[in-house]
């Protein structure tokens, strides 16, 4: 039996119409390119926005580090007895050129405003600081504490009469200040002081951060005050430490100090040009320096600590370069240092410590209080108008020195501003910095030359993204 022939599907108009035509692929490919586009701009502008994020984070965080040691040293500048600047001396070189220990050569807080080329840090050998920028040098007692010696030792002057010279009768004193040549002594600082019956053990102090300091560097400059003549200081070298247990009947050590005869000595002098007495205690003694030079020097001796000087400063570090707009060569990253050095000298003490890095500058500006003592209320405050000569000091290029004495109404050191510029860690794709002219007094705005290659803030750097920050430091030990 034959079966009929199965009849062939036939397609029905649907059927044949069914699929993606090219005109719907180029469509369909169109949208897709357009929305990947979209999705490709949308993340690249949100890498963008992170970037800059970063950037600004890396700045303020750069900013942050930069400017919180230098605002602790300078808060605390002075700690120990040291004045902030000289009063009332001689200015040997004309009454424009401020005397030593006077500020901006300050005491405690010196500035060197806006250094020239070729600038080092710590004379031959040591860093190039970057030209136009300040050096900050903070001093007083900040590594280790300050140690009390009870009863004050008593200094002695054999020669001149002194009223109150009966104490040398009785006690052979500390350095005998009439005679010519090195003064040598040796001062003992126990573990405790203020002993009396009714607290035998007296007052615990730590002698051990004093051990550590001196036996890593021996020769050290101490400041020593007069408890009895807050005013009164004087500076002296250590030369030995000894450590003996079994003389004090605890625990203290000896230190072998010199006083004149040290290479140093007229720098050190300088330092002591803001010891002042008190009016109806017993003072102190002029000492002979070097037979043409004479400083004061306390008559008692009851708290004694280390003297310390830090200078930060901004320097080039060639190891690290960083591209400039269209073809300019490659400039070196600009690193905030400190260096602790021995007060009033070159000597380096211990290895530079580098704080940040990305700055383009450092500025130092002081505000002065030049009322008159008798005219309330402008004595007290610091009127700013970014003019030359108002009582902000170095926020203008035309300014000029105040003189620190009584008769020009005795001027007053009321706070010290720092300002740090900073950079990003990179260039930013379309980003062109505002032009800079002055930062506080420094002309910014033209080319100098740094480790040998040329730098403009305003066209090499444009691309960097930076920021600008001031810190107002009001001083605790005023002066």
């Amino acid at each position: 039996m034959n079966r009929p022939p199965t009849p062939s599907p036939r397609l029905s108009p649907q059927s044949r119409e069914a699929g993606f035509s090219l005109i719907e692929l180029m469509i369909a490919l169109l949208v897709m390119t357009e929305a990947l586009i979209a999705i490709l701009m949308l993340f690249t502008s949100l890498s963008d926005v992170a970037r800059v994020q970063t950037s600004v984070a890396e700045m303020q965080q750069t900013q942050r580090i930069a400017q919180r040691e230098m605002f602790e040293l300078v808060r605390n500048a002075g700690y120990g007895g040291l004045p902030i600047t000289a009063r009332d001396i001689p200015r040997p070189l004309g009454p424009s050129v401020p005397a030593p220990g006077e500020f901006p050569d300050g005491l405690a807080i010196e500035v060197i405003n806006n250094v020239p080329l070729g600038t080092r840090i710590a004379g031959p050998g040591s860093d190039e600081v970057v030209p136009g920028s300040d050096i900050l040098i903070v001093r007083g007692v900040f590594t280790t504490p300050i140690y009390y010696i009870s009863p004050q030792l008593e200094t002695r002057d054999d020669v001149g009469g002194d009223s109150d010279s009966l104490l040398d009768l009785i006690s052979p004193g500390l350095f005998d200040l009439s005679s010519s040549g090195p003064q040598v002594e040796t001062i003992k600082i126990e573990d405790s002081f203020n002993r009396s019956p009714f607290n035998p053990a007296g007052i615990k102090q730590d002698l051990q951060p004093l051990i550590d300091a001196l036996e890593d560097e021996p020769d050290r400059l101490l400041i020593a005050r007069d408890l009895m003549n807050p005013g009164a200081y004087g500076v002296m070298q250590s030369t030995e430490i000894r450590r003996d247990l079994a003389a004090c009947g605890g625990d203290c050590i000896e230190v072998r100090v010199e006083l004149t005869g040290q290479a140093d000595a007229l720098a050190y002098a300088d330092l002591m040009n803001g010891s002042t007495l008190q009016p109806g205690v017993p003072g102190g003694h002029q000492v002979d320096i070097d037979g043409t030079r004479r400083v004061a020097f306390p008559r008692h001796i009851g708290a004694i600590g280390i003297l310390d000087e830090f200078r930060f400063y901004l320097r080039a570090d060639p190891t690290r370069m960083l591209p400039q707009a269209g073809n300019l060569a490659e400039v070196p990253t600009f690193v905030l240092s400190r260096l602790s050095v021995r007060p009033g000298t070159d000597v380096q003490i211990g290895p530079r410590i580098d704080i940040a890095d990305n700055l383009l500058d450092l500025q130092v500006a002081a505000g002065i209080d030049q009322s008159p003592l008798n005219q309330l209320p402008a004595r007290g405050q610091v009127l700013e108008d970014g003019t030359e000569n108002d009582e902000v000091l170095f926020n203008h290029p035309m300014d000029t020195l105040p003189a620190f004495t009584a008769a020009n109404n005795s001027p007053q050191i009321q706070f010290i501003r720092i300002t740090t510029l900073v950079h990003a860690g990179r260039p930013e794709r379309g980003h062109q910095a505002r032009s800079l002219l002055f930062v506080e007094d420094s002309d910014r705005s033209g080319t100098f030359s740094v480790a040998g290659v040329s730098f403009n803030y305003n066209t090499g750097m444009a691309p960097y993204r930076r920021r600008l920050m001031s810190t107002v430091v009001d001083l605790r030990n005023v002066q």
